[in-house]
C-alpha cells in the first residue's frame, strides 16, 4: 500500500537545557541527529504525496533540508496558532 499524504513529527535534538528533571525534548523520549531524521525509512508513498512535518521555529534550514532528503519539494508553511483553553494565544512548550 502506498500513502498519498506523509504527517511527520520528528524528533528533533536541540539545544533545550531547561531546568528540571522533566523537561525539555530529550528528557521525555531519544532525539534524533539532522542526519538521522534525513535518513529516516519512510512507508511507500505515491509520486504525488504530500507531506505535513512539524519544525521548530529556530530550525528552518533543518526543516528544509529533511523535506528534501526526504524527496519532497517545499512549497508553503501553515502556522499553528497555539491557545490557551480560554482561547488567549499561547506562546511556550506544551
Amino acid at each position: 500500500m502506498s500513502f498519498r499524504v506523509l504527517t511527520a513529527d520528528p524528533p528533533w535534538l536541540f539545544g533545550d537545557k531547561l531546568p528540571g528533571a522533566t523537561r525539555g525534548a530529550s528528557r521525555q523520549y531519544r532525539c534524533l541527529s539532522l542526519d538521522e531524521i534525513k535518513a529516516f525509512p519512510l512507508p511507500s508513498l505515491l509520486d504525488d504525496a504530500i507531506l505535513f512535518m512539524w519544525r521548530v521555529s529556530s530550525m528552518p534550514e533543518e526543516a528544509l533540508a529533511v523535506v528534501r532528503a526526504w524527496g519532497f519539494t517545499p512549497k508553503s508553511e501553515i502556522i499553528w496558532e497555539k491557545l490557551t483553553k480560554k482561547g488567549r494565544p499561547w506562546f511556550g512548550m506544551g
